[in-house]
């Protein structure tokens, strides 16, 4: 396992943990990770939250059928299992949007800007996090119907508390260790060890190994963290909501450890203890004077942006801070020009490629 902590910058100011690789000057996802399934806040803003962010992902899957007596058309089934998938991600597509609408509105802001925004740019190009079409993949349209069944019933708390990662499952596929992937979906280990955007399929880690925050390895009921920023990270044991944590037994999801004890996090206008955690970034908070209060306001188009005084605004989802005018301005669709190699200014799951905007396909490894 490489020694490289891969961290990644949500908000300029802060280091998100336990997430995606990201590109900081998209801040999508990448590597068929999902930007809502493991999305991860800074640690004075609330610590993580059951996944979702930097690579490519993919674009929507194709419906289409050849006209009847194309030398080129599909078998009568291929139809159906397409529109099957597009069903599928549709409704993950809504359950996750809407369950992060109600219970992270501050990281829908950041990331996407508006719920209907999450879910069009879920249904553009989510679908290599959520359903790759990859060799290996052992996740079904059936899997992702029954998370977002899952999602949709889910209570604020339950997210909080790590529920995801149960409801949504990472479904094992069949590639073997030293297999080429992009994706842990597409091995039977559960597990792709990559850098950039390809990888090999290799053996979960143990509690106690060196992991990755971008690229974790751990088993599912372990998280890839440490004690402070000197540490290195490494795979360790968590807990519950009302189950005794530590150094060496930290939270599940969102939770903040109190008193040696896994709690909810706190909510605008409760008190806190000024440590990591303790208010619920998710929400757009922090603690302030022993109380939890909001972090910062996502600025919309027009309004000033990044450094302003000693404070720091960002963008909502579907603008990007200008540097020269230090003001927000509109992300450019899908198929727009753009300019290659300068500040990203496409939408979510999207990149200046050829300068147009484009959405990210999967990976083809090798």
């Amino acid at each position: 396992m490489r020694s490289l902590r891969s961290l990644f910058v949500i908000l300029p100011f802060f280091v998100v943990a336990c997430g995606s690789d990201a590109d900081s000057s998209n801040g999508t996802p990448s590597g068929g990770q999902d930007a809502g399934a493991d999305t991860t806040v800074p640690d004075d803003a609330g610590g993580d939250v059951a996944e979702e962010a930097s690579q490519p992902e993919t674009g929507v899957p194709e419906t289409g059928v050849p006209e009847t007596g194309s030398e080129t058309a599909p078998p009568e089934d291929a139809a159906p299992d397409a529109t099957a998938e597009q069903a599928a991600l549709a409704s993950y597509a809504d359950a996750l949007c809407n369950l992060f609408g109600t219970c992270a509105p501050y990281m829908l802001g950041y990331l996407y800007g508006d719920l209907q925004s999450c879910i069009d740019r879920y249904v553009a190009g989510g679908r290599a996090a959520v359903l790759p079409q990859a060799p290996g993949v052992g996740r079904s349209p059936a899997d992702v119907l029954a998370c977002a069944s899952a999602m949709s019933s889910m209570t604020c708390d339950e997210l909080y508390a790590g529920a995801r990662d149960t409801a949504c499952p990472t479904i094992p596929g069949t590639l073997s260790e030293g297999d080429d992937c992009f994706s842990d979906l597409q091995c039977a280990s559960g597990f792709c060890d990559r850098l950039g955007d390809c990888g090999t399929c290799k053996a979960r880690l143990a509690l106690g190994d060196e992991c990755e925050v971008a690229n974790v390895g751990c088993p599912d009921d372990q998280k890839c963290t440490s004690p402070t920023i000197a540490d290195p990270t490494t795979c360790t044991a968590t807990a519950g909501e009302g189950e005794s944590c530590s150094v060496t037994q930290v939270c599940r999801g969102n939770l903040h450890c109190s008193n040696g004890t896994c709690e909810q996090p706190g909510g605008d206008g409760d008190s806190c203890d000024g440590s990591d955690g303790a208010c619920n970034g998710l929400l757009g908070l922090r603690c302030s004077g022993g109380t939890c209060k909001p972090l910062a306001t996502l600025a919309d188009e027009g309004q000033p942006c990044g450094m302003q005084g000693s404070s720091y605004i960002p963008c909502r989802g579907t603008t990007y801070c200008d540097s020269a005018s230090e003001v927000c301005v509109a992300k450019t669709g899908d198929g727009t020009a753009c300019t290659t190699g300068a500040s990203n200014t496409c939408m979510y799951y999207a990149s200046c490629q050829n300068d147009v905007c484009t959405v990210d396909t999967e990976p083809n490894c090798p």
